[in-house]
């Protein structure tokens, strides 16, 4: 009887931990002023126990590690969800996570004025990146192509040395990058609130994870994170200078540069204003004409829309 009664306790106490036992979803992010809702999550113990953020330096190695399979969610933006396509075919948007409003940017040395003064001076940006978007997007606007300037490949995190060394002119980078090149004399020549809607940021996940709950639970914890920022920003700004290594003062102007997607905003995106769609057609046409691809995927190879349809029950 002592026996079957240990075997039974083993056999509960198995099953008990096979429940409570899900995988390590690692989830790949650079810093950026628009995952904010993601960083107050992790600071607030709101993510899921088997969420593990993995920091990056730029968006080019995070797109390398989903190529290795070495990520199962990461962030990407819409242009570099395209561009990539074809290795990225495993994975799928789920979730808007912000459109930038002017916190993506190209910024300049003081004697640059204009676009125009970018006429054979040295602009960094980085390969098959947002930042290369938004750069083509500006020399398109001012009617120039990359035969007018000199191009400075250079990675996300090596822009501020590159600065420093006086090695370029110009720079398309992003927040918190924009408010150190800021603090270190460079200024604005354009940026993502002249091209509303292009520069979307994006939860992405592996198709074998859409339907655990830990994703549900992610997506709750950082819309959870969003409702903190607008209801208590001033104690956000001390939490999230933390993690981008800016001011509070400066995370404040930051966030002014994104509009940060809820789920009634993720709701109506697909199902009310048609912003989504529009946004697509959008940037891919311009990658279309761009060279950049080929072949014009359809919506549902790049998004899954489940658990943005789910939020019309909130």
């Amino acid at each position: 009887m002592k026996k079957w009664s240990i075997l039974l306790i083993i056999v509960i106490f198995m099953a008990g931990c096979s429940k409570q036992y899900q995988p390590t979803i690692r989830l790949g992010l650079v810093s950026w002023i628009g995952y904010s809702p993601l960083y107050i999550a992790e600071a607030k113990g709101w993510l899921p126990k088997n969420i593990r953020i993995v920091d990056f330096p730029s968006n080019y190695d995070i797109i390398d590690a989903m190529k290795l399979d070495t990520l199962e969610a990461s962030s990407l933006t819409l242009d570099e969800m395209l561009m990539h396509h074809k290795d990225l075919a495993d994975y799928r948007a789920i979730w808007l996570i912000d459109y930038s409003n002017g916190a993506d940017a190209l910024l300049a040395a003081p004697n640059i004025k204009n676009l125009q003064d970018l006429k054979g001076k040295r602009v960094a940006y980085e390969p098959q990146s947002v930042q290369e978007f938004l750069l083509e997007r500006a020399l398109q606007k001012a009617h120039l192509s990359y035969n007018d300037i000199i191009l400075k490949p250079v990675k996300y995190d090596q822009v501020l040395q590159a600065w420093n060394r006086h090695e370029i002119d110009a720079a398309a980078t992003f927040e918190p990058l924009k408010s150190d090149l800021y603090r270190q004399g460079m200024h604005t020549v354009f940026d993502s609130s002249q091209i509303p809607y292009e520069i979307v940021y994006l939860l992405v996940v592996k198709k074998s994870e859409l339907d655990r709950d830990t994703i549900a639970a992610l997506i709750k914890a950082y819309n959870k994170g969003l409702r903190f920022i607008r209801r208590k920003p001033s104690d956000s700004y001390e939490i999230i200078g933390h993690y981008l290594h800016i001011t509070p003062n400066e995370v404040q102007k930051a966030l002014k540069g994104v509009h940060l997607l809820g789920c009634k905003e993720n709701y109506d995106a697909i199902n009310k204003q048609n912003i989504l769609r529009n946004s697509y057609n959008t940037v891919m046409d311009f990658l279309l004409q761009q060279g950049y691809i080929h072949k014009k995927p359809h919506l549902h190879e790049v998004f899954s829309f489940a658990y943005m349809q789910r939020c019309k029950k909130r």
